[in-house]
């Protein structure tokens, strides 16, 4: 049996990965190659590094797709599906709107794969593949496989990517991660994940956590054995790291060189209504941040100018909330629909799995 993994990025953003800034390799295919049964051949196409390639004799296509991507992804698939080849969708837009995704595949794959994926496999070899897939429960992080980072191209990448955690503790309104990963916030057992580490070659680590002082005794657990290993590390948390300086010193000591962190907003208001008030702007002070490389996103337009040129801010995207899925904020009406495309393939929309959309 041959699958051939597909890592979906479409034109609207292809151009911004090209930037080394956030040109990291993505986890999902290589550990979704990891869950797969051992005998199955598996080929896996980065879009960012290179086209699908439509003529390579495969049995079954899994694709996995954010909302920015997802107009492109549909049109792989729809092809795919056109040359009698059977397809998987899954990622943040797929979980976000399945009924939607279904249109364009022949099965879509819910939230995490732990669980779920060798069992699709075995129903697509016994012909009895199902429209949907979905875990019952939050799978434990506990005995997670080494991602086969064969499949992350060298020349492109390194292959220094790992999770020690998924979601994150908090429920901010705009977010989707509570959606996809069963409203729990989840640490692997920090021995694995050293031992993980430590048996990467590269020397630079990027942990592809949404929140990885999501659990601070776990952050601390994690850092302290991190420092033997003498290796460098980037990730993302949220700005309450700045009230911990013990954490600050030991994620330093570990060899943390950035940290991605969400300011969201200069005005409080805007992030109590959130759900993110634990963000308190007037503590967004350069001192706090000194020999500290973050990189925090920020969103308001008119105080953003001088902000910025008061702040050590490292990164800007600015982002626009779309209502494509119920959540908790969604009753507010903050956008008229009929100010935004019906596609999202030109703005960064809610199924990113890092995004921040505030406005």
């Amino acid at each position: 049996m041959r699958v051939e993994l597909i890592t979906a990025e479409g034109p609207a953003t292809l151009w911004m990965r090209k930037g080394r800034l956030i040109r990291f390799p993505q986890l999902t295919m290589p550990l979704l190659a990891a869950l797969t049964p051992g005998d199955v051949e598996i080929h896996h196409t980065d879009e960012i590094i290179s086209p699908v390639n439509f003529s390579r004799a495969i049995d079954l296509v899994g694709i996995t797709t954010t909302t920015c991507s997802a107009p492109h992804a549909y049109e792989v698939a729809d092809e795919f599906r056109a040359r009698g080849v059977k397809v998987v969708l899954g990622g943040p837009h797929p979980t976000l709107l399945p009924e939607e995704a279904v249109q364009h595949a022949d099965s879509v794959l819910i939230g995490e794969a732990e669980g779920v994926w060798p069992a699709l496999v075995r129903d697509f070899r016994e012909g009895r593949l199902q429209r949907f897939y979905q875990a019952a429960a939050a799978p434990s992080l506990a005995g997670l496989p080494w991602a086969r980072r064969e499949h992350i191209e060298r020349r492109a990448y390194g292959r220094g990517v790992l999770i020690a955690t998924r979601s994150c503790p908090h429920a901010c309104g705009y977010c989707m991660l509570p959606h996809f990963y069963h409203h729990q916030h989840r640490c692997r057992p920090s021995d694995e994940v050293i031992a993980e580490a430590a048996a990467i070659r590269e020397k630079a680590l990027i942990f592809w956590d949404d929140n990885i002082i999501g659990n601070l005794d776990y952050a601390r657990e994690l850092f302290r054995g991190l420092i033997p290993l003498r290796k460098r590390w980037t990730s993302q948390a949220t700005f309450n790291i700045v009230d911990h300086e013990d954490l600050i010193q030991l994620a330093a000591a570990s060899g943390c060189e950035a940290l991605f962190i969400g300011l969201e907003s200069i005005s409080a208001a805007s992030l109590r209504e959130t759900g993110k008030g634990f963000n308190k702007p007037r503590c967004y002070w350069p001192k706090r941040w000194k020999s500290k490389r973050m990189a925090p996103m920020n969103d308001r337009f008119q105080r953003a100018p001088k902000f910025l040129g008061d702040y050590p801010v490292g990164f800007l995207p600015h982002q626009l909330l779309l209502p494509l899925a119920p959540r908790s904020d969604h009753k507010k009406q903050v956008l008229d629909p009929e100010c935004f495309p019906r596609r999202p393939n030109c703005v960064e929309g809610t199924a990113q799995p890092f995004g921040r959309f505030l406005v």
